[in-house]
């Protein structure tokens, strides 16, 4: 695990249409410009089936909880769909609060990076 206030990301494109962005650290305003650009270059290769494995999250604060609407909405704009993996503790706790859990699909098992 990262440093607190410092975020790794990892990419696997297990095939040409689908990615998975596994977030290990805090997701936070200082953090979240690796995830928006992550984003970005796989929605630009044309991977529409995008899954955010958010299990190794420590914290996420109202920053972070917009880069991952933005994706949401990004990937839509491309005509795809991102889910979550390994929604758990205050990450969960927060999106349920202010309704967003069940905005993002959830997928059941979070996806290994490569």
């Amino acid at each position: 695990m990262p440093p607190p206030g410092e975020l790794r990301v990892e990419i696997a494109r297990p095939d040409r249409e689908s990615a998975s962005i596994v977030l290990i650290g805090d997701l936070e305003y200082g953090t979240v410009t690796p995830l928006h650009k992550a984003g970005d270059t796989l929605l630009d290769e044309g991977r529409v089936r995008l899954v955010v494995d958010v299990s190794r999250v420590g914290f996420c604060d109202s920053s972070g909880m917009s880069a991952l609407v933005t994706l949401w909405n990004a990937a839509r704009r491309h005509g795809g769909r991102m889910s979550l993996a390994g929604l758990h503790g205050q990450l969960a706790a927060r999106l349920t609060r202010v309704g967003l859990a069940d905005l993002f699909g959830q997928e059941p098992e979070p996806s290994p990076a490569d």
